[in-house]
């Protein structure tokens, strides 16, 4: 019989009864497995949220890869290059209107890598170690969006190199994770909540059949600006730095050009966000200026080498597009008179640290004429003191003082209207340099215009602005490029607005734009960071208490010309009395010249005489004026005398010593001359 659709078939009884049975069997089956998917999902949220122990996946002579935690750190193991970036999943805070910050990086320090964090951001790190010399065998790198394929079977690891960290109101978290699929070799890009992920980083090392291929790695610490790392590159991109700090929308992105060659150094946004980035490109050798090597031997490197710079007189015009480090080198070892004073490099004492003392001599310092009484002299220490350490007497001190350190950076700047001008050349007609302003702009234009120029009254009517005048607007790190003023990532398309309108130009001390204090410690005792106050500074980097072993403080930031940085610390200083403690204080400035170290010796009050200072000195039982060794509080030795009854002489003739003798009770008992035998 046949049954025309929409009628069912004629089932007995029991052929329903097994049919129920059939549909429960497969109820439950299908609720079991949902089951064990609902728990294999909620695992695999386990193991990301946990992040996974340090894991290495792939060695060779070469080359070394692999991940890592915030607990954990690796050793670079003799490779002389690293790639580190945020690895394969970042979680951040979402909210920061509470003052969260998220704070994530990952760094090579001192021959360790290490994820540093803070406890509004989570993750893994990410890095590869090789050298730069020779060849590396069977290596590819890029970034790419996701569902790329890359081809499949390689082994790989994994960064994120363009994400976005949303607000959400009310709080909450987002994260974005980057992997590789081995199957497929397809490269995918995850995000939850507040964050977007774009483009992922990947280094593989692949079959035996692979090309052979030369790798360099580029790690900035920059917050802005670019680099030409040389063109048609293949580059791995990545995230090494990344910190939040307002409630916005914090957009990132590691980029590289093949046409250009130019690689994004790292990301500010209006002050929420700042990142740096990193890169690993096969290829062949570096741009000089741009490559981290001191390729002409003269102890100067890449921004800290004259023959860097577009101006040979300015450090601020480093140009990370010039190929021929030994084109110029530092004015104490170029063999010239440049300051015409009669003396040249070593003979002349602006080529000395110090400059009374020729032993202090310092071929990479750049001015020769620092130490002539006519120019104003470099940035220096006007101050650095601490408080002495309050004397109660005790044995060992554990005490918190206050020290201070005061940085003056000689000179002055301000803004001059100049409308379709090329600054460095502009300021060099009127005899000085163009540098940044305190706010980073070295140029402005009616897209670039920060608050110290508008406060200035630069004229801006010549080209008119995008959006209103007279409110700030672009971002720090714009310079001249011809007559046109840019920040590094900013579109080059020749608007009107665009158009330099003010230059930014300065006197003195121009080479201290930035630079890094550090305060240490030395001495017996030890010292150690509580709290650090900034003021003066025009702009802070990086403000950290013990960051590294014996290093208290360490500022990264810039001090106005004109104007003196302070350092007020609380230093908590542990000794015993009698001992000094040590702060000694280092200043670096960007051009890679140091400014002599300073020193405050801290002592710790001088320990009391042994005859006030509550002790037994000489084990005798008797402490301080009860001690017969004692003459007076001042005394500082209790040993020259102890009690008649533990002397070892016969006090009182009885021929009966000490103990012996009945006149002693006991060792202490100073009078052996109150009983003797019968």
């Amino acid at each position: 019989m046949l049954w025309s659709k929409g009628h069912l078939s004629p089932l007995t009884s029991e052929s329903k009864r097994h049919k129920r049975r059939g549909v429960e069997k497969n109820s439950m089956k299908t609720n079991l497995l949902s089951l064990i998917a609902t728990l294999t999902a909620l695992l695999s949220s386990v193991v990301v949220s946990n992040i996974a122990e340090a894991q290495e996946v792939y060695r060779d002579s070469g080359i070394k890869m692999g991940y890592l935690s915030s607990s954990e750190t690796v050793a670079t193991d003799g490779y002389d290059q690293c790639f580190t970036s945020v690895g394969d999943y970042l979680w951040v805070q979402a909210d920061n209107s509470a003052n969260k910050e998220p704070f994530f990086q990952v760094r090579a320090i001192n021959n360790r890598i290490s994820v540093s964090r803070n406890r509004y951001a989570d993750g893994r790190g990410v890095y590869v170690c090789h050298n730069s010399s020779g060849t590396t065998q069977r290596v590819k790198a890029g970034y790419v969006s996701s569902g790329t394929s890359i081809g499949a079977g390689l082994t790989c690891v994994v960064s994120v190199a363009n994400f976005i960290k949303d607000r959400r109101a009310g709080g909450g978290s987002g994260s974005v994770a980057c992997s590789y699929n081995r199957s497929t070799g397809i490269i995918t890009a995850s995000q939850t909540d507040a964050g977007r992920i774009y483009e992922c980083g990947y280094v593989c090392v692949q079959p035996s059949n692979g090309n052979t291929t030369n790798l360099f790695s580029l790690n900035s610490t920059q917050t802005g600006g670019s680099a030409n790392i040389g063109a048609q590159r293949n580059c791995a991109a990545g995230t090494n730095s990344f910190t939040s700090r307002c409630s916005g929308t914090a957009i990132l992105g590691a980029s590289y050009d093949p046409t250009s060659g130019l690689a994004v150094l790292g990301h500010t946004n209006n002050g929420c966000v700042t990142a740096s980035f990193s890169y690993l490109c096969t290829g062949g050798a570096q741009i000089q200026c741009a490559d981290g090597i001191d390729n002409d031997g003269d102890g100067l490197t890449d921004r800290g080498d004259p023959g860097c710079w577009a101006n040979p007189q300015d450090p601020n015009s480093y140009d990370p597009n010039l190929n021929n480090e030994g084109a110029r080198t530092s004015q104490c070892q170029d063999g010239v008179d440049n300051d015409s004073d009669g003396a040249t490099d070593a003979s002349d004492p602006g080529c000395w640290r110090d400059v009374t003392n020729s032993a202090t001599y310092d071929r990479t310092l750049n001015n020769e004429g620092r130490a002539n009484p006519s120019q104003p002299q470099g940035t220096n220490w006007t101050k650095f003191e601490c408080q002495p350490v309050p004397n109660t007497g005790a044995n060992t001190y554990n005490t918190n003082i206050q020290c201070v350190a005061k940085i003056a950076r000689p000179g002055s700047g301000r803004w001059y209207n100049a409308y379709q001008q090329y600054c460095p050349t502009f300021c060099a007609s009127i005899g000085q340099t163009n540098v940044p302003s305190p706010d980073g702009f070295a140029c402005t234009s009616g897209e670039e215009r920060p608050w110290s120029a508008i406060n200035a009254g630069v004229d801006y009517s010549p080209t008119g602005c995008w959006h209103s005048c007279s409110l700030p607007e672009g971002i720090p790190g714009a310079k001249s490029e011809s007559s046109r003023c840019y920040h590094p990532t900013q579109k080059r398309d020749n608007d009107r607005t665009d158009t330099t309108v003010g230059c930014y130009c300065a006197t003195g001390d121009i080479g201290a734009s930035t630079m890094e204090v550090g305060i240490h410690s030395a001495g017996v005792a030890t010292a150690r960071g509580v709290a650090l106050n900034l003021a003066g500074w025009s702009r802070v980097d990086r403000q950290l208490v013990n960051d590294r072993p014996n290093r208290l403080f360490d500022v990264l930031g810039q001090i106005p010309l004109g104007g003196t940085g302070t350092l007020s610390m609380n230093v908590n200083i542990q000794g015993a009395c009698g001992t000094n403690a040590v702060l000694n204080g280092n200043i670096a400035l960007i051009t890679g010249a140091q400014i002599p170290s300073q020193n405050v010796v801290v002592p710790l009050p001088a320990c009391a005489a042994q005859c006030q200072n509550g002790i037994d000195d000489d084990r005798d039982g008797l402490v301080d004026l009860a001690d017969p060794g004692c003459s007076g509080p001042t005394d500082n030795n209790e040993g020259d005398g102890t009690s008649q009854c533990q002397n070892g002489t016969d006090d009182d003739g009885d021929g009966l010593v000490d103990l012996a003798d009945p006149g002693c009770s006991g060792p202490t008992d100073n009078n052996e001359g109150d009983g003797t035998s019968q």
